[in-house]
C-alpha cells in the first residue's frame, strides 16, 4: 500500500479489513477486522492507512476528529468496495481531520444524513474514484443540505467523483477543487457559500436531473469551467433551472447550461464564452432523454475555446480537433 505522497507503507503500519473478518485485535493482514467503523476507531500516528479487501461492508455511522486519534491523515483504500451505512446524527461519516478516500462507494441506506460531513475548516479531504449515494428515488424538491453527498467546511480535492440520490450533491462552505465529477438525481447539484464566502475551482463537471436550481452560489469566488448543466427542473415558480449566482465572483466559462422549458436558465451569473439557453443555440447532445450528454457532430460547442484542460469528463484527451470544446465532453470524431 502506498500513501498520497507515493511512499509505500510497511504491513505493520496498515489496518486491514475484510467483510469476512472479525472486529477486534489489531486488524492485521492475517487477522483482518470486519468493519470500517472499527478500523477507524483504532487509527493512530503509527497506523494511518486502512486497506479494505474488495467486498460489501455493512456499517454504522462514525465521527472522528483530532481529539479522537493521534493520526495526522487517515488514508482509506477501498479497492472498489462498497459500504452500506445508515445515518446517525445528521451524517453517515463525519470527519474533523485530514482524510483521503480512494476507490470506494459509500451508500446511505436510509437517507437523512450527509454521506460525508467534513466539519473542520482546517482539515483537508481528498477523494479519488469515489461514489456517494442515498436511497434511490428518495429526493424531493424540499430535500435539504442535511441529506447532502458532501457538506464541506474545510478543503476538498476530488477527482473522478460520482454523487447521486441525495439532497444536495456538494454543499461548499470552504474551498473545493474538483475535476471529472458527475452529480445527478438531487435536489441541487452544487451549492456554494450559503452561510459564508466559499471558493470553487471546478472542471469537467456534469450536473443533471436536479429538481431545483442545479448550481447555486450565494457568496463565492472561483471558476466553473468546461462543465455541463442539463437540468430537468420540476419545481414550480420562476427559479432558474441551471444556475443562480447572486452576482458572485464565480466565473462560469467554456461551459454548457441547457434547460429547455419555461424556467429561466440562469440568474445573475458571470457567464462568458459559454452556451446558455434556450435562447442560446442547441448544444446538440447525443440523447438528452437517455442522459447521454456527449456532443453530436455539428454541435456549436465544438472547437470553441483556444485553451482548456488536458482531458474531458471521460478521460479522453483534449483537444480532439483544432480547438477545445465547451462543456464536460470533448467530441471524438
Amino acid at each position: 500500500m502506498c500513501g498520497l505522497g507515493g511512499a509505500c507503507a510497511s504491513t505493520d503500519a496498515i489496518i486491514y479489513l475484510d467483510p469476512a473478518g472479525v472486529d477486534g485485535g489489531q486488524c492485521t493482514a492475517t487477522a483482518p477486522c470486519k468493519t470500517l467503523h472499527f478500523g477507524l476507531s483504532i487509527v493512530s500516528s503509527l497506523r494511518q492507512i486502512i486497506s479494505m479487501h474488495t467486498g460489501t461492508y455493512t456499517e454504522s455511522p462514525m465521527s472522528l476528529s483530532t481529539t479522537d486519534t493521534t493520526a495526522a491523515l487517515i488514508d482509506i483504500h477501498g479497492h472498489n468496495s462498497k459500504v452500506n451505512v445508515s445515518y446517525g446524527d445528521n451524517y453517515n461519516y463525519q470527519f474533523g481531520i485530514n482524510i483521503a478516500i480512494r476507490d470506494l462507494a459509500i451508500n446511505a441506506t436510509n437517507g437523512g444524513g450527509s454521506v460525508l460531513n467534513l466539519v473542520a475548516q482546517s482539515a483537508a479531504c481528498t477523494l479519488e474514484n469515489v461514489e456517494l449515494s442515498g436511497p434511490p428515488n428518495s429526493v424531493t424538491e424540499s430535500s435539504s443540505s442535511e441529506g447532502a453527498g458532501i457538506r464541506l467546511a474545510g478543503a476538498l480535492t476530488a477527482h473522478n467523483l460520482r454523487i447521486h440520490d441525495v439532497g444536495v450533491g456538494i454543499g461548499d462552505e470552504g474551498a473545493m477543487t474538483v475535476d471529472r465529477v458527475v452529480i445527478y438525481d438531487t435536489s441541487a447539484g452544487i451549492t456554494v457559500g450559503q452561510s459564508q464566502q466559499a471558493n470553487i475551482q471546478a472542471t469537467n463537471v456534469l450536473l443533471y436531473d436536479s429538481l431545483n436550481t442545479a448550481f447555486v452560489v450565494g457568496s463565492g469566488i472561483g471558476t466553473f469551467s468546461f462543465s455541463t448543466i442539463a437540468s430537468s427542473i420540476s419545481a414550480t415558480g420562476t427559479q432558474p433551472s441551471a444556475a443562480s449566482c447572486n452576482n458572485s465572483g464565480v466565473a462560469i466559462t467554456s461551459s454548457i447550461l441547457w434547460s429547455p422549458g419555461t424556467h429561466p436558465v440562469q440568474l445573475n451569473c458571470n457567464t462568458s464564452i459559454s452556451i446558455a439557453g434556450p435562447p442560446g443555440p442547441d448544444p446538440q447532445f447525443v440523447n438528452s432523454s437517455a442522459k447521454n450528454f456527449h456532443l453530436s457532430l455539428g454541435s456549436p460547442a465544438i472547437d470553441m475555446a483556444a485553451t482548456g484542460p488536458a482531458y474531458d469528463i471521460d478521460g479522453d484527451p483534449r483537444p480532439q480537433g483544432a480547438r477545445f470544446d465547451y462543456g464536460a465532453d470533448e467530441y471524438k470524431p
